[in-house]
């Protein structure tokens, strides 16, 4: 099940399957209700604005990318068998990195209202699953896809509770990668 703000391409349609592709935002309880049913797997890949953008206009990025956020948190509070998986922004919650290539264990400090904005998803992750019990994991994706040292990809230091390979079914509330996350042990 993809759950998505505009239709994807149609090479990706022909891989999700056009039953399983839902248009709307995850911030729409109705909407994200309805995509969850069933669902024991969230692939969360969803953003609001480029980074440019996002200075731009940082209000409006907080709205899209940080509400879903909140929305899907929400819902999966009274969901304990759902695990979330959440793909964040690689590089820019790292700021200016004291090394390359970046580790995901290294210490974030973003320069950007998108890096920082992003961390706060991290953030609020990270306090659903300390005070709701989440189980969850970060993957930084895009450090996943731009270098290929098993130090660059992973969960941010933190092994997910479950993989996406073994989830007997999964929702993404975004179009799907194009290419696989790899786990660190």
């Amino acid at each position: 099940m993809v759950l998505t703000r505009s239709r994807p391409a149609e090479e990706v349609v022909a891989v999700v399957g056009e039953d399983n592709l839902r248009l709307g935002d995850a911030a729409d309880a109705d909407r994200l209700e309805a995509a969850l049913a069933g669902i024991d797997h969230v692939a969360f890949c969803a953003g609001g604005l480029l980074p440019a953008a996002s200075e731009r206009d940082p209000e409006l990025d907080r709205e899209l990318t940080l509400g879903p956020v909140l929305a899907v948190l929400a819902a999966l509070r009274d969901r304990p068998e759902v695990t979330l998986t959440y793909l964040s922004s690689g590089g820019t919650v790292y700021g200016e990195p004291e090394r390359l290539p970046v580790r995901e264990s290294d210490p974030t400090a973003p320069t950007s209202t998108y890096g920082s904005l992003h961390l706060a998803c991290e953030r609020e992750i990270e306090r659903a699953r300390r005070d709701d019990g989440l189980r969850s994991s970060i993957s930084s994706l895009t450090a996943a896809r731009e270098r290929s040292s098993p130090s660059c990809t992973g969960s941010r230091g933190r092994k997910p509770s479950t993989s996406t390979a073994t989830a007997r079914r999964s929702a993404t509330t975004s179009t799907p990668p194009t290419s696989p996350a790899r786990w660190s042990p």
